[in-house]
């Protein structure tokens, strides 16, 4: 068996992609350094919210390396979250003045969760249609539809697919070690339409 010839556009998009997946991956990791642990304070938030800015940027300075034709919607719609996240992430000085702890960790937390519904949904798409590889699947387009929900559509190999993602709410409980009333943590569910 002769080994399969690779694409070199392919493999550069692959190698932007994950330029652009580590530079979003280190600006999500000094925006919740934020948050104490029991082992070190938490970073001051002006500092975790200009990484994370940082980040956000150094992100979108790679989606041109990964622009292939077929992964012309995600990029679209991955540009949209980095906005959206950076929005949020801009205002957050102000969102969390005069927090308590877990409340301010939860305005943090929603920064991040920008990007969670086409997490869920490309999951979802991936496991149903038993897509692995890089270039299987990609994302057409994000859709708010209400305050807690979202259309989100993909192009693969077999056709076109919807998933509708909702946010829940899950069972009461205790969402950190001091919390002194239960909450409900946020998930997000995807449901094919």
């Amino acid at each position: 068996m002769w080994p399969r010839r690779r694409d070199p556009a392919v493999e550069a998009a692959w190698a932007g992609f994950v330029r652009f997946a580590r530079a979003l991956d280190e600006g999500s990791r000094a925006l919740l350094a934020t948050v104490p642990s029991a082992r070190r304070p938490g970073a001051p938030l002006q500092a975790s919210v200009a990484g994370f800015l940082a980040g956000v940027e150094a992100a979108r300075a790679e989606l041109p390396a990964w622009a292939l034709p077929d992964l012309a919607g995600a990029q679209a719609a991955s540009a949209a979250a980095l906005a959206a996240a950076e929005r949020r992430a801009r205002g957050l000085a102000t969102a969390t003045e005069g927090l308590d702890f877990e409340q301010r960790n939860q305005r943090v937390a929603e920064v991040l969760e920008e990007l969670d519904p086409v997490q869920a949904a490309e999951r979802r798409v991936r496991a149903e249609e038993g897509l692995t590889g890089f270039g299987d699947l990609s994302l057409a387009g994000v859709q708010r539809v209400d305050d807690g929900r979202w259309t989100v559509s993909f192009e693969t190999h077999v056709g076109p697919r919807e998933v509708e993602v909702a946010e829940e709410l899950g069972d009461l409980t205790q969402l950190t070690c001091s919390s002194e009333v239960g909450k409900r943590a946020r998930r997000f569910v995807a449901m094919p339409r």
